[in-house]
């Protein structure tokens, strides 16, 4: 396991405080906050693909003219070993984008 930096282990403190109540339910429920930070990890992994994939970076103007662009997101219903998530997967004009981290989306989340 990576170790926190101590700017991440200061953000997951201050995240982990508001649960100290012993809401289970708020932390591992399908609504939350185990699923959304799930969600939002995968989302950003597949962000980081698209901008792999493209050769540059969201409003970098080296993509103008490029050929290919970002064009939105598409929704995903995808099913993770502790429920689904509700997954915004990027699309690129072309539409020859293709996530190798969505591959094991529904094996290892």
């Amino acid at each position: 396991m990576t170790k926190l930096t101590k700017k991440q282990e200061s953000l997951l403190n201050e995240l982990l405080d508001d649960f100290k109540g012993g809401d289970t339910e708020a932390v591992m429920g399908q609504d939350g906050l185990m699923n959304e930070l799930r969600k939002r990890v995968v989302e950003a992994m597949l962000d980081g693909e698209m901008t792999s994939h493209l050769g540059y970076e969201p409003h970098d103007p080296t993509g103008k003219g490029s050929g290919n662009s970002r064009n939105g997101y598409s929704s995903k219903k995808v099913q993770s070993k502790d429920g689904e998530l509700d997954l915004e997967v990027p699309r690129d004009r072309n539409g020859n984008f293709e996530s190798y981290c969505q591959e094991g989306i529904n094996n290892s989340v």
